[in-house]
């Protein structure tokens, strides 16, 4: 279950960068960790390691 939470959370920051790369969101990727947090707080070590996983990927 948890590796799946993580896809799912990982794909959802995906999401978000495609959004800000299109321009129709102007949210940073930390700011959006922040708000999927708040929203899903009992979640919180997965998103934690779904943003850096991105993160890893997107800066090498």
């Amino acid at each position: 279950m948890t590796s799946h939470s993580i896809d799912f959370y990982e794909e959802q920051f995906k999401n978000q960068i495609m959004q800000t790369l299109f321009g129709n969101n102007d949210c940073c990727l930390k700011a959006y960790k922040l708000q999927m947090i708040n929203t899903y707080s009992h979640d919180y070590q997965n998103i934690n390691d779904a943003y850096l996983k991105v993160k890893r990927e997107i800066v090498g």
